[in-house]
């Protein structure tokens, strides 16, 4: 294929400009096992940069060391295997908790840290609107922050209905984090957390964020503010 535009082309150099690059020379693909062994190389490509990701990106935390319940008891940790709360029926809940775990939420921890005019929030200020106490993250906002009476009942309501279904989740940690990993490792409180995020979601995109003094807005640095955002 030297020197012709082609399909097999278009693919070596699409493959070649992954984060995590591929080479391939199609002039040796010659049988099926060959093929099956480019595959492969994707798939661990696609892998090695996700484990990059997770790894890097401070907002992304709630996607670290997922687990995954099946019928033999395992719970494996492979970083793009299919997760049960991809199967929430309900859209805006989907997205509502995909927003959570990828920290593309539009709390102000996330909102601070996008640049404007070359400055951002500095993070310690990028604190809860109800209780201006904690950080607020999805963590805080779904699980900490007890300063708002419609928030404190939802909650409430939400781990009643989590109970019906495991009563142990609430108790197997003490970090809140770890509540998220455990909740959408049962396929069954999946869509009850779903819903739970949407509705907090809801409450707090109703009132206005925390605005701190201005001498705690710092410039942005490498672009650090805008990848914060997800945008």
């Amino acid at each position: 294929m030297t020197g012709k535009a082609g399909w097999l082309g278009d693919i070596a150099y699409a493959l070649a400009r992954l984060r995590c690059p591929v080479r391939v020379d199609f002039v040796r693909i010659m049988t099926g096992s060959d093929v099956d062994e480019v595959i492969q190389q994707v798939k661990d490509s696609f892998r090695i940069h996700v484990r990059a990701l997770l790894s890097q990106r401070r907002w992304l935390t709630s996607l670290r060391a997922r687990e995954s319940m099946e019928a033999n008891g395992l719970k494996p940790r492979n970083p793009i295997q299919y997760r049960a709360y991809l199967d929430i029926a309900m859209p805006h809940h989907l997205k509502a908790l995909t927003l959570i775990l990828t920290g593309e939420h539009p709390l102000l921890d996330v909102r601070g840290g996008w640049s404007q005019r070359g400055v951002e929030i500095a993070p310690e200020w990028r604190r809860c609107r109800f209780c201006e106490g904690g950080i607020e993250d999805g963590v805080h906002a779904l699980f900490i922050c007890n300063s708002r009476a419609e928030l404190a009942l939802l909650r409430t309501r939400f781990w009643e209905d989590v109970a019906d279904i495991d009563p142990s989740i609430r108790g197997c940690s003490h970090d809140p984090a770890a509540w998220i990993h455990a909740l959408c490792a049962h396929p069954a409180t999946c869509a009850m957390l779903g819903k739970f995020a949407f509705d907090v979601l809801q409450l707090f995109g109703m009132h206005r964020a925390f605005s701190p003094p201005t001498h705690v807005w710092v410039a942005a640095s490498d672009g650090i503010g805008n990848q914060d955002g997800g945008l």
